[in-house]
C-alpha cells in the first residue's frame, strides 16, 4: 500500500505538472498487441504518455512496443499498466483516458504486491520516501499504510497482560 500511495503521488504531480518523468530504458523491448479501440486510445495520448516517461512506437497495425517507462515503474508490470490506461470505452476523450483514475490504476498496476519481496535496501528507501510525502497514511484505495498498535495491545496479543 506504502508502495503504491508512492507511485501514484509521483506519476499525478508529474502529470498536473506537466513533468517529464525520469525514464527507464527496458534491457529487453516488450511488444504488447492491442485491440483497434486499445490501438486508438494509443494514438490519442501518444505525446502525453511520452511526456510521463514512456517511449512507445506503433509495431504494425495492432501492436506497440513499448522501450522505457516511467523510472517509477521499472520492475514492475508494465504491460498491465499500459493496457490499464489504454482501456477504452465508447466515446472516451483524451482527459477520460488520462484522468486521475486512469493514471491511480497504473500506479496501482506498477506497485510492489504483498507476494513480492524487498530487500533491505528497498525496505529502507521505501520508509525514507513514506516520510516525505504528503500521503503518507494511506494508499489511494484508502487502506492504511501505517497502523499504531498499543504495548497493551501487543501484550494481549501475547497472553502477556500483567
Amino acid at each position: 500500500a506504502a508502495h503504491e500511495g508512492l507511485r501514484y503521488e509521483r506519476v499525478m504531480e508529474a502529470y498536473r505538472k506537466n513533468m517529464r518523468l525520469p525514464s527507464q530504458t527496458l534491457l529487453c523491448p516488450i511488444t504488447v498487441s492491442l485491440s483497434p479501440s486499445e490501438m486508438s486510445s494509443y494514438e490519442t495520448i501518444a505525446n502525453k504518455l511520452s511526456e510521463l516517461g514512456f517511449q512507445i512506437e506503433i509495431f504494425g497495425r495492432d501492436a506497440i512496443i513499448i522501450r522505457s517507462v516511467p523510472a517509477v515503474m521499472s520492475g514492475q508490470d508494465v504491460v498491465a499498466a499500459v493496457e490499464a490506461l489504454l482501456a477504452k470505452g465508447e466515446n472516451v476523450s483524451a482527459e477520460d483516458l488520462l484522468s486521475e483514475e486512469r493514471l491511480y490504476m497504473v500506479a496501482c498496476k506498477a506497485a510492489v504486491k504483498g507476494n513480492n519481496s524487498l530487500t533491505s535496501g528497498a525496505i529502507v528507501q521505501l520508509l525514507h520516501d513514506l516520510a516525505v510525502t504528503d500521503q503518507p497514511g494511506t494508499c489511494p484505495h484508502g487502506r492504511p499504510i501505517v497502523v499504531e498498535i498499543s504495548k497493551n495491545d501487543i501484550e494481549r496479543r501475547f497472553k502477556r497482560i500483567l
